[in-house]
């Protein structure tokens, strides 16, 4: 039997900021090797602010709908096509035209255990149970990245009423045209409300464009993305309530299930529960 204070299960991006604010956090994920990419490599994945001991780069980011600024009625027809009806409240913040992008230049170290698929978790023992026979290990805190339908899965504990809802993102990656109608040192997202258009989302950034589409793509040079768009649940906080009973705590916009949660959202999240839980400034 192993032993852990912290323990992270999801050794993504996510996990990796966790365990830069809490050293001693080990961070267990299910696949064999660090992956050579990460969820943010695709689409119009980009830092709001820079996040506080990280050298992050700069850039404008050029946003519309259509190929023209974001106007409500755009935005409502390209809500109807994503399957969020009616979800606009504050719309002007997520699609204002000009913003600043920042992005790492280089991501968090982080001691990521590899090969450490969780099957169960006790969550009476605090105690998790890993494939291939690994010995368990046991906690005091868990913190969990994974989809929240995933570990609630793992520990047993049911879905709330519906399920939590998501549908894959598909990526179709392709080197820039050189017709673009934007520099390539800026990055130009523009949202297609057509339901026609399989895309929901075709970005450029730095001398790719990337099609983002929930519907899959009749070809094979495609990246899949999941659990990808996910859609908000009445029931999430109270579920989330519950799992911090059992002294376990989710962080990002699949662990707490919170789609309009940015990554420096998240960076402030986990720094103010250390805080609160360590009573220290990380």
């Amino acid at each position: 039997m192993r032993y852990a204070s912290i323990a992270v299960i999801g050794g993504g991006i996510v996990g990796q900021l966790v365990q830069h604010q809490i050293p001693e956090a080990e961070v267990y994920d299910w696949r064999d090797r660090k992956p050579t990419a990460l969820t943010r490599n695709y689409g119009a994945n980009y830092l709001w602010e820079p996040l506080p001991g990280f050298e992050c780069r700069k850039f404008q980011v050029l946003t519309h709908v259509d190929g023209a600024p974001a106007t409500l009625d755009s935005i409502t027809r390209y809500k109807d096509k994503i399957g969020k009806t009616g979800d606009v409240d504050g719309w002007e913040r997520q699609f204002q035209e000009w913003q600043t992008g920042y992005e790492f230049e280089r991501y968090p170290h982080a001691t990521v255990q590899y090969g450490h698929r969780v099957v169960r978790i006790d969550r009476m023992a605090r105690r998790l149970y890993f494939a291939n026979n690994l010995d368990p290990v046991e906690y005091d805190v868990l913190v969990s990245t994974i989809p929240l339908f995933s570990l609630l899965n793992l520990m047993g504990i049911p879905q709330p009423t519906g399920q939590l809802r998501f549908k894959p993102i598909y990526v179709m990656a392709m080197q820039r045209p050189p017709d673009a109608p934007h520099s390539t040192e800026l990055m130009y997202v523009n949202y297609l409300s057509d339901p026609a258009l399989a895309p929901y989302r075709i970005t450029d950034r730095f001398g790719e464009r990337h099609y983002e589409s929930i519907r899959p793509y009749d070809r094979v040079a495609t990246v899949k993305l999941a659990p990808g768009k996910i859609y908000a649940h009445p029931q999430t906080e109270e579920v989330l309530d519950v799992l911090r009973g059992y002294n376990v705590w989710t962080f990002g916009r699949y662990g707490s299930w919170r789609p309009d949660e940015l990554v420096n959202e998240t960076w402030h999240r986990i720094a103010e529960w250390v805080e609160a839980a360590h009573g220290h400034q990380s």
